[in-house]
């Protein structure tokens, strides 16, 4: 929020009406010295342009909803750089997530970083950071103790494992690897497999998003 301003403008960058409207709630009750705005944006498109323009003072968005978003990756240091420029405050939501890439979505350094499920306490904490004219990062409790808690042993993955994971989150199969990389097929469905079990990932879903956030894929 900018300092000496009444009028807040926050972006709203996740497609679900139920999220929209807890959003919408905490900021009314919790924000009563100034007017707010909120825009629900659902293209990277819009968002972008309504960063270049200043229409954004807050960012809200959830990491599910922002990796899935298929320009998310080519734009994601253009976002960073028009939020920068704007002094544009950034807050992640997150669902539970296995620890090692918790870890690599709190280093993507927004303002705020809230897991979904700690209500109305986490959503005050991060009005008040968000009010606040210093850029010092926040991560709730939650997220914390999940970091902390959980099972973070980084299990190191051969060459060959890295090749596979590469390869099927740049859209190859099992069988086009093979061929390749003059493997057989069932030695590349068996390094994949023990790469995603090391890592704890269980779908190539789940597998784009990490490479993206632990910056191996651009």
């Amino acid at each position: 929020m900018r300092k000496g301003t009444d009028h807040l403008k926050v972006a709203v960058f996740y497609d679900f009406s139920v999220f929209q409207q807890v959003i919408s709630h905490h900021l009314e009750k919790e924000i009563q010295l100034c007017r707010i705005e909120i825009l629900f944006i659902r293209t990277m498109e819009t968002l972008l342009s309504a960063l270049a323009e200043g229409r954004v003072d807050v960012l809200f968005t959830e990491f599910d909803f922002l990796s899935n978003n298929k320009s998310w990756a080519s734009n994601a240091k253009k976002l960073n750089r028009l939020c920068i420029e704007n002094d544009v405050k950034r807050v992640m939501l997150v669902t539970n997530q296995h620890p090692y890439l918790l870890r690599h979505i709190i280093d993507m350094k927004f303002e705020a970083t809230l897991s979904l499920s700690e209500g109305t306490s986490g959503f005050r904490k991060v009005i008040e950071v968000i009010q606040q004219p210093e850029n010092i990062p926040f991560v709730s409790d939650l997220l914390t103790r999940n970091m902390v808690d959980g099972d973070d042993r980084e299990f190191p993955l051969s060459p060959k494992e890295w090749e596979v994971l590469y390869l099927v989150a740049q859209g190859y199969s099992i069988s086009d690897i093979a061929k390749r990389k003059s493997r057989a097929v069932s030695t590349v469905a068996t390094q994949k497999q023990n790469a995603m079990r090391k890592l704890n990932l269980s779908s190539n879903s789940e597998l784009i998003k990490y490479m993206y956030v632990s910056g191996m894929m651009e």
